[in-house]
């Protein structure tokens, strides 16, 4: 899914997108958040993540953002882990259990406007090439 639209790209080029632009466009907009998200290393839209961790003193650090809700910590053997979750990204008290495997969700409804307007601002100059 792309993490701007063409409305975000009209705004920024100041008017409205020909037919053909609105095609290639649309495309763009699908690359360039794939680009992003690559290199952000985040997803930003609301889902759900399965990962394998190492903890480190007890304790391992979510990389998607923001976390939801941490639906289940395990070992490698599925059994389930105690742990304490700071609310934001930490997952505390795991002991020396490692790996573990946590499932979580993450993201948010809205996209941060300043994700919006660079991979927006991106298709843009894409655009202006002539």
């Amino acid at each position: 899914m792309a993490l701007a639209n063409i409305a975000d790209v009209e705004a920024r080029l100041g008017r409205s997108l020909t037919a053909g632009e609105t095609s290639k466009a649309t495309a763009w907009l699908t690359d360039a958040s794939a680009m992003f998200v690559n290199v952000a290393v985040q997803k930003f839209e609301v889902g759900e993540s399965n990962v394998r961790l190492f903890p480190r003193d007890g304790i391992i650090r979510l990389v998607q953002r923001p976390v939801i809700e941490v639906v289940s910590v395990t070992d490698i053997d599925g059994v389930e882990i105690d742990f304490t979750f700071d609310g934001h990204q930490s997952l505390y008290d795991l002991g020396s259990v490692t790996p573990v495997i946590v499932n979580y969700e993450h993201g948010s409804a809205d996209i941060p406007d300043d994700v919006v307007a660079t991979v927006a601002g991106m298709v843009v100059r894409t655009l202006q090439i002539p």
